[in-house]
């Protein structure tokens, strides 16, 4: 098995505060989804939101 370990940092002390300012962002008021973070060679370079809209049901079963 290859070695997985990097000893390069991943960001900077600025980028990663900034990094985690971007997901708590992302992740701020999400009720039902999901944040994907995308990372290449070691660096993050994409943060995905994805809502879902949960709609209630009345005791007939009918949305409303």
């Amino acid at each position: 098995m290859a070695d997985v370990t990097d000893d390069r940092p991943a960001t900077t002390a600025g980028e990663g505060d900034r990094l985690a300012r971007e997901i708590l962002r992302a992740v701020r008021g999400l009720r039902y989804g999901s944040v994907e973070i995308t990372i290449h060679d070691g660096q993050v370079v994409q943060i995905e939101r994805r809502e879902k809209v949960r709609l209630e049901r009345d005791r007939r079963g009918r949305a409303g």
